[in-house]
Parts: C-alpha cells; sequence; structure tokens
C-alpha cells in the first residue's frame, strides 16, 4: 500500500473504532496507517490513546518502535522492539526490526542473531534476508 492509500485507511478505520470500541487490531491498524500516511505524531497519539485502555499489543510495540526508528531514537526503537519480540516471538518482522534498532547501535553480533531469527522464522523476509547478508560484514 502506498501512503495515500494508507491516508484512505484512516476514516475507516476511525469508523471501525467508534463501531468496536477497545479493538486491539483496529488501534494497530490504524496507528500503522497514521505512521505509514506520515503523521507520526497521529500514531503515537493512537498507541497512546490504546493503551490507556488497556490495550498492550505486541504490534503496538512494533510500530511505536517503528517511528522511533524514523526518529533516529534508537535506543527507544531498541526498547520497543525487544518488548514486541518478547510478547510474541513468532514474527519475523519484529526480529528484523530488533536487528536493525540493534545494528544501528552498532550492536552487530545481537543484531546479526535478530536477521537470523527473522529469516529462520520466516524464510520469504527479504528485508531480514538482505540485513543478514549486510551485518555479515561487521561481524
Amino acid at each position: 500500500m502506498g501512503k495515500r492509500k494508507y491516508a484512505q485507511a484512516v476514516p475507516y478505520l476511525l469508523a471501525a473504532l467508534e463501531e468496536i470500541p477497545n479493538h486491539p487490531v483496529v488501534y494497530s491498524n490504524l496507528a500503522t496507517s497514521y505512521y505509514e500516511a506520515g503523521s507520526p505524531d497521529e500514531a503515537f497519539r493512537i498507541i497512546s490513546e490504546a493503551r490507556s485502555r488497556g490495550i498492550k499489543t505486541a504490534e503496538l510495540d512494533n510500530v511505536e518502535g517503528l517511528i522511533e526508528l524514523k526518529r533516529q531514537q534508537y535506543t527507544k526503537a531498541l526498547e520497543c522492539f525487544y518488548t514486541a519480540v518478547k510478547k510474541d516471538p513468532r514474527i519475523s518482522a519484529y526480529h528484523n526490526h530488533l536487528g536493525v534498532a540493534l545494528f544501528k547501535l552498532k550492536k552487530y553480533p545481537h543484531a546479526y542473531n535478530e536477521f537470523k531469527t527473522a529469516v529462520t522464522l520466516d524464510s520469504s523476509n527479504k528485508d531480514a534476508a538482505r540485513n543478514l547478508t549486510d551485518c555479515e560484514e561487521f561481524i
């Protein structure tokens, strides 16, 4: 989905939230849509609202980590991704994102392990495979 498609999804997700308040998937999709549409502050607002309602999903942690990565707040991103992985270690993308944060913090062996885990969990994760190969130079 391009930026425009994510922006178009926002009103539908807001309507869904009115219909199904406190639905974790709607909150995660809304936060993701705001983030992908280029509105990180709105994504943070939605994440904060979800948490105030007791919704604490791995996907919300992941989206927050992506925003922190984009803002180059690598330590904060690391915390978010670590939390996401701890909550749901089966998701390849979370390990890949954790690896990116570790790589940015120059923790190359740990980043390598996360990229390797991401590829092991999902061999079709091209980003993780590329990151694993790129990280090998720094080990």
